[in-house]
């Protein structure tokens, strides 16, 4: 999928996800179903099953990062670029090899992501399921001052496997909000996500810097 598509999918689910937060997911949250616990129970396996991460895999991929600026209205007033390759066991990165970069300091992005199923949230379907190849999952914390992220997980409907992940961060510390849009690739039985999307809203001394994270990863390598 193209940059300007995730963006548009981006600026969607943001709107989705805080009128989703304002509600509290309202309507049938569907808690009590068995259909819902049957497929949260399913990708919760499959989550920890195919991730690099909770598998303890040797693993790498290169990493070109796009840091954007922005300005009144969501105007890009500055752009750069950073291209390294990254070597992980696990979570952890043993080493990275700098291919390309922009002067300026990026923020720190996470290439990780939760198992959002293995955590205690009020999971809900999400209203107007089409039915097809993908099931929307909405997963939401206690309060508003539950530092976990909220958001959606698309999952595989016959698989279980995670598709994409739209995270939204109600509390983190010096940012006034966070948001993050996951999407997978499978790769020797593995899923890594091979695009990362954060739009944030930081807090500094005396005013709020807005910025864009999009991260696209290629040459994934797993080592056994």
């Amino acid at each position: 999928m193209s940059i300007e598509k995730y963006r548009i999918a981006l600026t969607l689910m943001l709107t989705i996800l805080g009128i989703g937060l304002t509600l509290g997911l309202a309507g049938d949250r569907g808690e009590g179903s068995p259909i819902l616990r049957f497929y949260c129970d399913k990708a919760r396996t499959v989550c920890a099953q195919r991730s690099p991460v909770d598998q303890a895999v040797s693993y790498s991929f290169t990493a070109t990062v796009y840091f954007k600026k922005l300005g009144r209205r969501g105007k890009v007033t500055h752009v750069d670029t950073a291209s390294s390759d990254l070597y992980f066991s696990g979570e952890s990165l043993d080493s990275q090899k700098v291919v390309a970069s922009s002067p300026s300091k990026f923020p720190h992005l996470e290439f990780s992501y939760p198992n959002v199923f293995n955590s205690d949230y009020h999971f809900s379907f999400f209203p107007n399921d089409t039915g097809g190849d993908y099931l929307a999952v909405g997963f939401d914390g206690d309060s508003a001052n539950d530092p976990r992220p909220v958001g959606l997980a698309i999952i595989d409907r016959n698989e279980y496997y995670l598709h994409r992940l739209y995270l939204f961060y109600p509390e983190r510390e010096r940012y006034k909000r966070v948001s993050q849009i996951f999407h997978f690739v499978e790769r020797e039985g593995y899923l890594f996500p091979d695009s990362i999307y954060e739009t944030a809203a930081k807090a500094g001394i005396f005013s709020i810097d807005y910025y864009r994270l999009e991260a696209v990863i290629s040459n994934i390598r797993v080592y056994r």
